[in-house]
């Protein structure tokens, strides 16, 4: 990359000048430099439009952790962006004598934020690794994702979306850049995909970040959160809170698609089959809330297609019945089915390869031995703590 083509070869050099001791970690240096591009008479935009272009390369990662020996360590690696963004929303706010104000701040953090990978790993300094190097030289800052072409699909923008959020949800980085750089070339569609830009944003950061784990741990054993430190009454009333939102959004959303926001418009009856549809399928599933929407839309269709009207509540009671069953397996029809479906396999393996059955995770325990029964003598378990 090369600074900014301008007619004025002093300032030219400035921006070399600004470029080489960002990328020599010299905070001091690169302020200077700052300075006197301020005193240059240099707008605010072009100096911003320059600091981005030097340090992005280097602050552009693949993902927001690094997992080294088992143990996940978070980077910021936009703090450098969002600073340089609110430059330009903080001068409305200082007035045109600090307008450089928030700027200069920028350009100190700047050569602090490259490279955080290799700051985790100790391998340079930084905003990450504040050990000194007592004049030890210090390496370059590595460029872990490099420019990339966009990738033009076939197909609607929903399709093209489609494709897009699911190569963000599987984590394939490159591709997933790839796509989204041919999706904002499409001028005529860009709102929409920066609308689903913060949407896989918001996926990614609850994923994952810390809130996002200490959810899911929640979610796998409560026991064990607890032990972990996990606040399990905070987490739900957090969840409740989110899901609380995410229903209003929704409702809102609802509410404009159909032009109506009545109370009596929405039966409290309705909401309950809602309820009792993702609970019978799965609550805990993704594939099961997909289901159960599929069900909740096709079978009422189905039912008043082929089956006579007297039979037209029907499709409710069996959802009703369904969530009464999920007091016996509280992961609903779809993780037990498959269950019961591994289960039927490994039997079935077992038969032809003379080996006894595996017992499949969440199956039932074998029943205990009736009472009054002694066990017979076997040899100790191994790894069992005595």
């Amino acid at each position: 990359m090369t600074a900014i083509a301008t007619r004025d070869q002093g300032v030219a050099s400035l921006y070399a000048k600004l470029e080489e001791r960002v990328l020599e970690r010299d905070q001091v240096g690169a302020s200077g430099v700052f300075y006197d591009l301020v005193r240059a008479g240099r707008p605010l935009e072009e100096m911003l439009r320059e600091t981005v272009r030097i340090h992005a390369p280097y602050t552009h990662l693949p993902y927001h952790q690094r997992i080294d020996n088992g143990i996940v360590r978070f980077v910021n690696n936009d703090h450098c962006l969002l600073s340089a963004r609110a430059s330009l929303r903080l001068r409305a706010l200082v007035g045109a004598e600090f307008e450089f104000l928030p700027m200069a701040q920028t350009t100190w953090y700047v050569p602090t934020g490259l490279d955080p990978w290799n700051q985790l790993l100790g391998k340079m300094p930084g905003h990450y690794n504040r050990a000194r190097r007592d004049g030890a030289p210090v390496p370059p800052p590595e460029v872990h994702l490099g420019d990339q072409e966009p990738l033009y699909l076939d197909g609607d923008i929903d399709e093209r979306l489609n494709h897009w959020l699911t190569l963000v949800q599987r984590g394939e980085v490159v591709p997933a850049y790839r796509v989204f750089l041919g999706l904002l070339d499409d001028e005529e569609h860009r709102d929409q995909v920066l609308a689903h830009l913060a949407f896989a944003g918001l996926i990614i950061n609850l994923r994952r970040s810390t809130s996002g784990l200490a959810l899911r741990a929640v979610r796998d054993s409560e026991p064990a959160s607890r032990t972990l430190g996990v606040s399990v009454v905070q987490v739900k009333v957090i969840v409740g809170a989110i899901g609380a939102f995410v229903a209003a959004v929704g409702g809102a959303f609802l509410a404009i698609d159909t032009g109506v926001a009545q109370p009596q418009s929405y039966e409290t009856f309705l909401g309950l089959v809602w309820l009792a549809v993702v609970v019978t399928l799965g609550v805990r599933s993704i594939v099961g809330a997909a289901l159960a929407g599929m069900a909740f839309a096709l079978l009422p269709g189905v039912f008043q297609t082929y089956v006579p009207v007297r039979w037209g509540e029907v499709p409710a009671v069996l959802f009703g019945l369904g969530a009464i069953s999920v007091a016996r397996d509280p992961d609903g029809a779809v993780v037990h089915t498959g269950r019961q479906i591994r289960q039927a396999l490994g039997a079935l393996g077992s038969t032809i390869s003379g080996r006894p059955p595996a017992r499949v995770a969440g199956a039932a325990a074998p029943a205990p031995a009736a009472s009054g029964a002694v066990p017979q003598a076997s040899q100790p378990m191994q790894g069992v703590g005595r």
